[in-house]
């Protein structure tokens, strides 16, 4: 072979393997998304005070795409529906409640039927808080005709026999998570309204319920817990083991609210 031969040849076997070596050592893409996990009863007796707990921080997933791709948005974005409790009492007038709804812990019905409510054009024919009690809880009535209510109680949770699993005061059965700050549920361990309560105690009264209530949402931000306090602050009456939402002469005053619907998800 001539040395012109030789020379073309060993070209052409440098450019092969420069080519086959830069294929197949391109870098995969290392991306990060995060997810976002969401993580009383009114015939139960106060907890004590826990003014300052609120709900822990959502865990961070990584992953890793093979080919550059656009941010992936968090579970939770992807598929929470959010509703939003506006106030109308002058007193708190044109503060929110912000609600993310979990079908993850109730199921699909009783979100749906809260997100249906939502997302009526005009006022819900029910639509009140009329009791509270500082640090442990707000109790509401919401609900109209436009939307027929359906008993749906929760699951028992994973590792649960619902047999085995005794009520605190409902003779309800397991209906659920045990409660925790910032949970959103059905009252009187029924699966369906019109009652329904914000819980802010502690774990202790939380597990007193056990799993007696079917939790449909959990509640989204800051503003909303601090929306809480201010109800907190509202004179109230006693009522039996309850206390009453008040006017400043002492008369039972419900606040009402406007429900709507502010983020609709995949999931309900």
């Amino acid at each position: 072979m001539s040395s012109t031969s030789r020379l073309c040849v060993g070209f052409v076997a440098v450019w092969v393997t420069v080519a086959t070596v830069g294929y197949w050592q391109t870098p995969s893409i290392d991306t990060d998304a995060a997810a976002e996990s969401s993580n009383g009863g009114p015939n139960a007796p106060q907890p004590g005070r826990d003014a300052n707990r609120r709900m822990r921080p959502a865990p961070v997933v990584r992953a890793v795409p093979t080919t550059p791709t656009t941010p992936t948005p968090s579970v939770a974005a992807v598929t929470a529906t959010v509703i939003e409790l506006t106030l109308t009492d002058p007193r708190v007038s044109g503060h929110q409640i912000r609600i993310k709804l979990a079908p993850e812990l109730s199921g699909p019905i009783s979100t749906g039927y809260m997100a249906d409510l939502a997302a009526l054009s005009s006022l819900l024919e029910t639509a009140t808080l009329f009791r509270a009690e500082p640090d442990n809880l707000v109790q509401g009535r919401v609900g109209d005709p436009r939307v027929p209510t359906k008993e749906s109680r929760g699951p028992c949770p994973p590792g649960l026999v619902e047999a085995n699993v005794k009520s605190s005061y409902c003779n309800c059965g397991c209906n659920g998570p045990t409660m925790r700050k910032g949970m959103v549920a059905w009252a009187g361990g029924h699966g369906q309204g019109p009652d329904f309560f914000i819980f802010t105690g502690d774990d202790g009264q939380g597990d007193a319920w056990i799993h007696d209530h079917t939790v449909w949402g959990v509640l989204a931000d800051n503003a909303s817990f601090a929306t809480m306090d201010l109800l907190y602050g509202l004179p109230t009456i006693p009522s039996g083991p309850a206390t009453m939402i008040a006017d400043d002469k002492g008369a039972a005053t419900p606040v009402r609210f406007n429900l709507s619907l502010i983020a609709k998800g995949s999931g309900r």
